[in-house]
């Protein structure tokens, strides 16, 4: 262990492994930075003494299936990274003392009778189906510093997902910025199972990410609530929506709004799409009279990993453009793995300032999000077996 800066064990249970492994786990782990450890058949609970109460480089722990101690290990008081599966009165006293805690991912939530409080600074990950029920006042009470609470739909029920995305997007301040992404699940609970294995949408609010897993039914739902629709586009400066979403926005005053990203969907036939079908009939303003950037992006939803550029009419295009616009230029329009052409080419030029184009392939913002429980983060499906 004196080497070992990563580890990662599969276990039948904390009694049943091998003589060498348990020696190993309470011997001194001087550089052992990341633990992984998944009990496979029942709840199991730790070694009091773990890597000899030496463990002074850990800051990443994963426990599935496995307690986390009371008191405390002395091994565990400099992590930054915790993953507890277990979240009741007999956790949360192992939680309070880590100081130096700064992400806590909690896949389940027990009643609590405990008064005791974490104080830490923390940002808070909710994954699974009883965590993210919670509400908020009860957090708060339990973890009154907590910087931010992040919530993956992944295990909601169809029937309570309004009710969660409602919670998870409930901020107080002003939405200047509205940022929504596709991405592989990143919420898995492996005791929940494995239910849907489609992408779902990330979303950030005022540049924080505060949910994920969320199908796109549910954000819109969320949205044509009247006083939720106002509270988004008020003070909207900054948007990238899906194209369900924009056909939403499309009719509602935004009237900060200088910067929009359209993720199309895949059409067989983008004429027939109802964003450049509509043709602007008795609208004599503009909706987005600040608008200055609007992006049209095709990149492809993961887990694709495959290039394309999808060949759409400039007439498609430039309808559009007038109806946002409504007589007046745009001044720029990005073009993301989209090839705009013929015929309407130089009805497009007329109607935008400048045209530019982007390669999705190369672009920050579409950079997969990580897994908060299994993925790259913790590699169980590597992990050595006993």
């Amino acid at each position: 262990m004196f080497r070992t800066r990563s580890l990662s064990l599969q276990i039948p249970g904390i009694g049943d492994i091998h003589d060498h492994w348990t020696g190993a786990l309470t011997t001194p782990a001087p550089v052992l930075e990341r633990l992984f450890l998944n009990c496979t058949n029942e709840s199991s609970d730790l070694p009091s003494e773990l890597f000899g109460d030496q463990a002074p480089s850990l800051t990443n722990l994963y426990l599935d299936c496995i307690r986390l101690p009371a008191p405390t290990p002395q091994a565990f008081h400099g992590l930054t990274i915790l993953h507890c599966d277990e979240f009741d009165d007999l956790t949360l006293p192992a939680i309070a003392p880590l100081g130096q805690l700064k992400t806590l991912i909690l896949s389940s939530w027990d009643s609590l009778s405990s008064l005791i409080v974490c104080a830490q600074s923390i940002d808070l990950f909710l994954v699974g189906s009883g965590p993210t029920v919670v509400e908020r006042s009860v957090i708060a009470s339990y973890f009154p510093n907590v910087k931010s609470i992040r919530y993956s739909l992944y295990h909601t029920m169809d029937d309570e997902g309004l009710d969660v995305l409602s919670r998870a997007l409930d901020t107080r301040d002003e939405v200047t910025s509205l940022f929504v992404r596709w991405s592989q699940p990143l919420g898995i609970v492996s005791w929940e199972g494995s239910g849907r294995n489609t992408a779902a949408l990330a979303i950030e609010v005022n540049s924080a990410l505060l949910a994920v897993d969320v199908l796109p039914q549910w954000l819109l739902e969320y949205l044509e609530i009247p006083a939720v629709l106002e509270r988004f586009t008020s003070h909207l400066q900054t948007a990238t929506v899906t194209e369900e979403v924009w056909l939403l926005f499309m009719f509602v005053d935004i009237p900060g709004l200088k910067e929009a990203t359209i993720l199309l969907d895949e059409h067989t036939d983008y004429g027939k799409s109802s964003l450049f079908s509509y043709v602007n009939g008795s609208r004599s303003r503009s909706c987005t009279p600040a608008l200055s950037t609007l992006r049209l992006s095709c990149q492809q939803r993961p887990p694709v990993k495959r290039h394309r550029n999808v060949a759409i009419r400039a007439t498609h295009l430039a309808r559009h453009i007038r109806v946002i616009c409504v007589g007046r230029m745009l001044p720029t329009l990005i073009l993301r793995d989209i090839v705009p052409v013929d015929p309407g080419t130089k009805e497009l030029e007329n109607l935008v300032g400048v045209i530019l184009h982007e390669d999705s392939v190369y672009c920050a913002d579409t950079e997969e999000l990580e897994s908060w429980t299994r993925g790259i983060e913790y590699p169980f499906r590597d992990a050595m077996t006993l």
